[in-house]
């Protein structure tokens, strides 16, 4: 990739449109990055990239196409973008960056990342209202694969039946929603790392929906899953949510205070071992009478037992 091309042609562009280097970053970046990027000492991102086009009103791929991307560089990178995006809920701007994309001859080949276009394109337009919630159930059918066995499916298509779940319990369908999740909980043969941590994102969505539902016993049963599937990974990311959850579901149950108490201090656990502050600062304050020194020995002197229980099998 040539960094020092790519800056003279938005430098070259952004002075043809008279737009100052303070226009262009606002929205975007610093003004000293855009000086950066012109003068080519940094490569942007495709995040970056992306809105610099916006403004200079011309096409990413012709950024691309001056600083010579590799095309699956370039995948990758938009990709993460969209992903990122979505993490933040920029639906007009995966709305935008989609439909360019979905409009480049050149990604028509491209059969997988055709269909994760579609996918967030789909999912934009239904946020931004462009399309109804059975126009987007539909057309998310459409571009998923219809293999009729369970456990034959491939890791895209099994994130496109997470969102068809999400729309199902998003307007009331539970029913639809949990054949949804068990489906992609049954699936065996998709070995790659990403999958795990997927199938632990599914477990927790899943006993949100069943917490709405009211089925406590499957509930918990799921949430159990996911908090063991989380340490099995040894993967972090889930696990204060979901001892929250399970500590919601004991308190419906009506399991013992000290019991229910373990839950939430054990969230409260992963959530500052994640550097996730305002979660955890938001659970002292809901769960507050929980937090009792009582409490915390209670939970010292049990984590104590379990952990002499490990070493011991």
């Amino acid at each position: 990739m040539d960094a020092i091309k790519l800056g003279k042609e938005i430098q070259f562009l952004r002075k043809e449109r008279g737009i100052s280097q303070k226009e262009l970053s606002e929205g975007i970046c610093n003004q000293s990055e855009i000086s950066r990027i012109e003068s080519g000492k940094v490569f942007p991102n495709v995040q970056t990239l992306y809105y610099i086009s916006i403004k200079l009103k011309v096409s990413i791929s012709h950024f691309l196409s001056v600083a010579s991307m590799e095309r699956d560089d370039y995948i990758d990178s938009t990709k993460e973008t969209i992903k990122l995006l979505a993490k933040e809920k920029k639906y007009d701007d995966i709305y935008r960056l989609t439909s360019i994309e979905l409009n480049n001859s050149h990604n028509i080949v491209h059969e997988n990342y055709n269909k994760f276009l579609k996918w967030f394109h789909l999912i934009a337009s239904y946020e931004i209202k462009k399309i109804t919630y059975q126009e987007c159930l539909d057309e998310l059918n459409k571009i998923k694969k219809q293999n009729g066995i369970v456990g034959n499916a491939d890791f895209l298509d099994l994130q496109i039946l997470n969102s068809i779940a999400i729309l199902y319990i998003e307007n009331g369908y539970f029913e639809e929603c949990f054949q949804c999740y068990e489906h992609i909980l049954n699936v065996k043969n998709v070995k790659i790392h990403e999958f795990k941590i997927f199938k632990i994102k599914v477990c927790y969505n899943y006993g949100k929906a069943l917490l709405l539902q009211g089925d406590l016993d499957k509930g918990i049963e799921v949430i159990n899953l996911g908090i063991k599937e989380s340490k099995k990974n040894e993967y972090m990311g889930y696990l204060g949510l979901l001892y929250y959850e399970k500590g919601i579901y004991k308190e419906l149950s009506n399991f013992p205070l000290e019991e229910i108490a373990i839950e939430f201090i054990t969230s409260l656990f992963y959530l500052l071992e994640q550097n996730k502050k305002s979660y955890a600062e938001w659970l002292k304050k809901e769960k507050e009478s929980y937090f009792t020194e009582t409490n915390f020995n209670y939970f010292s002197r049990k984590s104590f037992v379990e952990s002499g229980k490990e070493q011991h099998s």
